[in-house]
């Protein structure tokens, strides 16, 4: 499996914040993520374009900030086409959510 997470995000966090702290942050992160995924799957059953837009926004920040960076390129690409070039969806958008399931298995195996 490819690596999901960016290490040296992580190592920096730590370096910046203390193990513990890091680690508390990056277990509120799988649970954010874990809502938003439920979320997001919801939202793409129900082809809501603006919920979409909405989810991706937030997991595009959040993703960058614990260096899951594929998840936040993908987010950013989907939310960008959604607000900025008032695309449609595209059917392989829905991509996303697989990669979010492997992004969460790698961080819960290794942080939970």
């Amino acid at each position: 499996m490819t690596d999901l997470m960016d290490q040296s995000v992580i190592k920096q966090m730590t370096a910046d914040l203390g193990e513990e702290t890091c680690l508390r942050l990056i277990k509120l992160f799988i649970d954010e993520m874990t809502d938003l995924h439920l979320k997001l799957v919801k939202a793409f059953n129900g082809l809501d374009s603006n919920a979409i837009a909405d989810i991706t926004h937030i997991i595009k920040n959040s993703a960058a900030l614990y260096g899951a960076m594929p998840l936040s390129a993908k987010a950013t690409q989907i939310n960008d086409q959604l607000t900025i070039l008032n695309n449609p969806l595209a059917a392989s958008d829905n991509i996303i959510l697989s990669l979010m399931e492997n992004t969460l298995l790698q961080y819960n195996e290794k942080y939970n």
